[in-house]
C-alpha cells in the first residue's frame, strides 16, 4: 500500500511539473508573440514616419524651388550648395576653388557663367536655366563651352565636366544632355539635387 501511495504522489509530482513546463512555455509563446507584434507595430511606425518625413522633405524642396525661381536666385539657392558635394561624391574630389556668376571679357568676346568648379585635373562648367529647353543645351555645348576655352586658357590643361542644372528637367532634355555629353542636374523626386545621368555619363566623365 505505501508502495502504491508512493508511486502516485510521484505521479501527482511529475503532472505539476508538467503543468508547470507547459505553463511556462505557453507563456514564453505569448511575451514572444508579443514581442514580434510590438516590433512589427514600431516598424510600421518608422515606415509610416519616413514615408511622411520624404513628403514634407518634398512638398518643401517644391515650394523652395520655386521660391528660387520666381526670385531668380537658383544658382545661389540651390546649384551652389550642391556642388561641393556632388563633384567629391561622383568624381572623388574636393574643389579647390569655387564661384558662381562670373564674368569675363576680351575685346568682342565676353562671357557670364553661372557657376564653376575647378579640381587638379577638372574644370567643372554649369549652365543654370530656371526653364530648361532642348535648344539651351544645344547652345550650352555650341557656344558657351567653346567661348569658355577661349576666355578661361589658364584652364586649357584640365578636362572640362559641362554640367547643365534646373530644379527639375523632363526626360528628353536629359537624354539630349547624354547624346551631347552632358550631366543634367536637377532634382531627383524633389528629394535632392543629383546628377540624373551620370551612369550614362560614367565613361566619359570619370
Amino acid at each position: 500500500m505505501e508502495i502504491i501511495e508512493m508511486v502516485q504522489e510521484k505521479v501527482h509530482d511529475i503532472e505539476n511539473m508538467i503543468r508547470d513546463v507547459v505553463f511556462l512555455q505557453h507563456r514564453n509563446e505569448l511575451t514572444i508573440s508579443e514581442l514580434a507584434q510590438e516590433m512589427k507595430d514600431f516598424k510600421d511606425e518608422m515606415k509610416d514616419f519616413k514615408e511622411e518625413n520624404l513628403k514634407e522633405r518634398r512638398n518643401m524642396n517644391k515650394q523652395w524651388g520655386a521660391l528660387a525661381n520666381k526670385m531668380g536666385t537658383i544658382v545661389e539657392d540651390l546649384v551652389s550648395p550642391a556642388i561641393q558635394p556632388l563633384v567629391q561624391r561622383y568624381f572623388g574630389v574636393e574643389p579647390i576653388e569655387m564661384g558662381i556668376r562670373i564674368k569675363r571679357k576680351r575685346e568682342s568676346l565676353k562671357i557670364e557663367l553661372d557657376a564653376i568648379a575647378i579640381t587638379d585635373e577638372k574644370v567643372f562648367v554649369f549652365e543654370v536655366k530656371s526653364s530648361p529647353q532642348i535648344d539651351y543645351v544645344r547652345y550650352f555645348v555650341d557656344h558657351q563651352i567653346p567661348l569658355f576655352k577661349e576666355l578661361f586658357k589658364e584652364h586649357g590643361g584640365r578636362q572640362i565636366v559641362p554640367i547643365f542644372a534646373s530644379i527639375s528637367m523632363d526626360k528628353e532634355i536629359i537624354a539630349e544632355c547624354t547624346r551631347l555629353g552632358v550631366y543634367a542636374m536637377a532634382y531627383r523626386e524633389w528629394d535632392y539635387m543629383d546628377l540624373l545621368n551620370f551612369e550614362d555619363l560614367t565613361p566619359q566623365g570619370t
